[in-house]
């Protein structure tokens, strides 16, 4: 971190020292934050090149003061390296295959596993669970006399453990093809499930990553997405998903979602408008509909829109670390989460 007046004498051709910086291993980020820099065309001239000297850098960026406290008031968790979940082989028929790794590309964030249970002034504590029967002595049973029962009207009926074994479904490791079909066959509803992965060519696999990246393009040529049985581990439910292309300049991979199967899908009926809409309410819709259009705005990006439900429990132990007696501040997700309006 370095400070500046602004006063010493700055090189008006910057681009010989980014060209330099750009070829460094591994790159710096340089980062310009002034008060003046909201109007980047008027800028005085040592203020000025050394702007233009983060837009030749790659990795440079130049802030006002205001964006970069917006920047500061968001809290991010550390980053952990991705391990695949799934390393084996997408079997696509007739004795092909490819090898490949699966790996978590959205994952829902629990804010909630965080906090534990401790004591008032912080000392840590041990829980323990104990088990009654629901009769007037509030019978307790050892754990290791219990078996799972199915809830069947007001009873229940004990499935023994061995009874528990036989009722697993036996499978194998795999990512086996089905069938593929027209993308618009599935329909935007169906995409399910808690995660999204991205299937590529283990590092290693020259030959393979070729093959996985001409069955996702001839995918995108044909306007087509896989049908797969996935299993993760053996002797877990199999699971129904689809896979995308997912072609880029520098790759050609896949994304797997799950699809649900007929039982997850639920019948819903609404019924008819008693009257059609009035044009008034058209027009005030026309209009909410054109206040909130992003395309003459930047684009969207999920990646860049925090929780704020996180970003507002970090506040609150971050306050209540640096100040244990004072109140928590005020609940504000304006910065969290701001909107198109």
């Amino acid at each position: 971190m370095v400070f500046t007046d602004e006063q010493g004498v700055f090189s008006s051709d910057p681009s010989f020292v980014a060209t330099e910086m750009n070829g460094l291993k591994p790159q710096i980020v340089f980062k310009l934050i002034g008060p003046d820099l909201e109007d980047s065309q008027n800028l005085p001239g040592n203020l000025r090149s050394m702007n233009e000297f983060c837009s030749i850098v790659e990795q440079g960026e130049g802030l006002s003061i205001e964006d970069a406290m917006t920047i500061t008031r968001l809290y991010k968790t550390k980053k952990v390296r991705q391990t695949p979940t799934f390393k084996g082989c997408l079997e696509i028929g007739g004795g092909t295959q490819f090898a490949v790794h699966i790996i978590n590309k959205i994952t829902p964030t629990s804010h909630q596993q965080s906090l534990k249970m401790c004591g008032g002034a912080g000392e840590a504590v041990t829980r323990d669970r104990v088990y009654h029967l629901q009769d007037e002595k509030q019978t307790q049973l050892d754990p290791d006399c219990m078996n799972k029962g199915y809830r069947y009207g007001k009873s229940y009926i004990p499935i023994s453990k061995v009874d528990a074994n036989l009722m697993t479904t036996e499978t194998e490791k795999e990512l086996v093809l089905i069938c593929t079909t027209k993308r618009s066959n599935i329909r935007k509803e169906e995409l399910c499930g808690k995660y999204a992965y991205s299937v590529i060519p283990p590092p290693t696999d020259v030959s393979g990553g070729a093959g996985l990246a001409a069955f996702a393009t001839a995918l995108r040529d044909l306007d087509m997405v896989a049908v797969c049985r996935y299993v993760k581990r053996a002797d877990t439910a199999p699971k129904l998903c689809c896979l995308f292309p997912n072609i880029k300049s520098y790759c050609a991979t896949l994304m797997m979602v799950e699809l649900p199967f007929s039982n997850d899908i639920k019948k819903t009926e609404f019924p008819r408008l008693r009257s059609a809409p009035k044009s008034d309410q058209l027009s005030a819709i026309d209009k909410l509909i054109d206040s909130m259009d992003l395309t003459t705005k930047p684009e969207f990006k999920a990646s860049e829109i925090s929780n704020p439900a996180i970003q507002r429990r970090y506040e609150c132990v971050t306050h209540r670390v640096l100040h244990p007696d004072n109140p928590l501040p005020e609940v504000d997700i304006s910065h969290f989460l701001p909107l198109p309006l």
